[in-house]
């Protein structure tokens, strides 16, 4: 299980809970936190659920997401990264975005107004895609200065 899919979840009925990875004094592992506050974890190492002596009460389908969150071996619980392609030649930024038809550099407004029209707009990419638009040298472009990361909260579920 990832843990955008676990916190999406655990949303739906508690938004004080939240989980997140963590190097915690007994290894890393998987961590629950209730407003901000670590509840209780698990370690990648231990069976054990340790939790915290001001934890409060904690629904059990929480518990069942910090288990199956502990079952996920720790590489596959992060999404992958994504990323927004810029250019710039000093005074003006334009970001790449896909269309239905294919790509185009545009500026903020222009995202904008694509997206408004429902033209198909794409302008998040992930690392796999990034990869791919690089391999396909149709951009020549420093592609070490174009990416900027995109954090996951600002990513679509489309």
């Amino acid at each position: 299980m990832k843990l955008s899919e676990a916190n999406k979840r655990v949303r739906g009925w508690d938004t004080s809970i939240d989980f997140i990875e963590a190097d915690m004094s007994d290894g890393h592992g998987v961590v629950l936190r209730q407003s901000g506050r670590n509840s209780m974890w698990m370690s990648d190492d231990s069976e054990k659920v340790l939790i915290t002596y001001q934890a409060d009460e904690v629904p059990y389908e929480s518990i069942k997401l910090l288990y199956a969150l502990h079952e996920t071996p720790a590489e596959e619980r992060e999404d992958e990264k994504n990323f927004r392609v810029f250019i710039s030649n000093g005074m003006n930024r334009q970001r790449l975005v896909r269309l239905r038809s294919g790509y185009i550099f545009c500026d903020e407004n222009g995202v904008k107004n694509y997206s408004a029209a429902s033209y198909g707009v794409k302008d998040i990419f992930t690392k796999s895609e990034v990869d791919r638009l690089r391999s396909n040298g149709d951009f020549n472009i420093s592609w070490d200065k174009a990416l900027e990361e995109v954090p996951g909260d600002e990513v679509s579920d489309d």
